[in-house]
Formats: structure tokens, C-alpha cells, sequence
């Protein structure tokens, strides 16, 4: 497969995502990963599709092989955010929204230290606020502290 074609099926993977054709999208990352199994998006794609087909385990371990190619790239620990939720999966929300928010505070560091404006600060602030606001909603009140003290402590 050609990378032209690699591109073609990601773009037509996106495309039925949005069009929520979750086994279309499946089949196009599938086949970019037989012939690239390193390809970051192919992974995030599969994750995706899995979680909305509610193959959760499944969905997990594509996240988490994107997350292992490239951990700076927010878009695989955002769907794990979005599982974790899903799931009420209240350790690994932690988790991922920990690393996510460290993502987005990176970014924003790095980019006031360039004096470009940015919005990752709110997007920092907002992951954390989502996971605190879950945390008090389904957790318990000694995961409702551990959460608190994990924010604090990271």
C-alpha cells in the first residue's frame, strides 16, 4: 500500500467516523494497519470505532498502542478520557486525564515561553475540572479525595 492510499483510507476512516459507520471506519484502520502497524492515527481511528461498537477492552489496547508511539499527541488520551467515562473507570480517568492535562499545561508553558497566544491553558483547566466533577458524581468519598490529593500530588 502506497502512502497516497495509507492517506486515502485514514481520510475515508475519519469520514465514517463522522458519518458514525463505526465498521467502515474499523475496516479502513484495520487495513492501513496490516500494511502500517506503527501508523498513530490507524490506532486512534480503531479506538474510536471499537469503543462506539462497544468493544471496550479492545478500544483500550488501540488508545494505548497509539499512546505508545507517540504519548505527547492528545488525540489517543482523549478517547481514553471519553472510555473512562464510559466505562465509569474512575482509576484510569484519572490516568488519562492527568496525562492529558500534563499535555496541555506543556503546551501552553511552551508556547507563552514563544509569546504566542494559546488556548491549551483552558483546555488544561477544563480536563481536570471534567475529571474532578466525575469523580465527585460516581466515585465514593475516599476516591473523591484520592482524586483531589492525585491533582495535587500528580
Amino acid at each position: 500500500m502506497s502512502s497516497t492510499q495509507i492517506k486515502s483510507n485514514l481520510k475515508a476512516a475519519r469520514e465514517s467516523i463522522a458519518k458514525k459507520d463505526y465498521l467502515k471506519a474499523l475496516e479502513l484502520a484495520n487495513k492501513v494497519l496490516s500494511f502500517e502497524p506503527g501508523n498513530y492515527n490507524a490506532h486512534v481511528f480503531a479506538g474510536v470505532s471499537l469503543l462506539n461498537l462497544s468493544q471496550y477492552s479492545e478500544s483500550e489496547n488501540s488508545y494505548r498502542k497509539a499512546v505508545s508511539l507517540d504519548d505527547q499527541n492528545p488525540l489517543a488520551w482523549q478517547g481514553l478520557v471519553n472510555l473512562f467515562e464510559k466505562r465509569e473507570n474512575l482509576s484510569g480517568l484519572k490516568e488519562a486525564s492527568l496525562a492529558l492535562a500534563d499535555i496541555y499545561s506543556h503546551r501552553f508553558f511552551d508556547t507563552l515561553a514563544a509569546l504566542i497566544t494559546s488556548n491549551d491553558e483552558e483546555k488544561c483547566f477544563v480536563v481536570i475540572d471534567k475529571y474532578v466533577n466525575f469523580a465527585k458524581s460516581k466515585g465514593s468519598q475516599t476516591q473523591v479525595s484520592h482524586s483531589a490529593l492525585g491533582l495535587i500530588s500528580g
